[in-house]
């Protein structure tokens, strides 16, 4: 079962983008290690 990241903003469904970031599908948040 896969991990489901929730948006710390909205509370929406974060994706994975590839090498740990995350895009938020609801509002526009992004998360990273950069």
């Amino acid at each position: 079962m896969d991990d489901i990241k929730k948006c710390p903003k909205c509370g929406g469904i974060m994706v994975e983008l590839g090498s740990n970031k995350w895009e938020c599908t609801n509002c526009n948040y992004k998360e990273g290690n950069d």
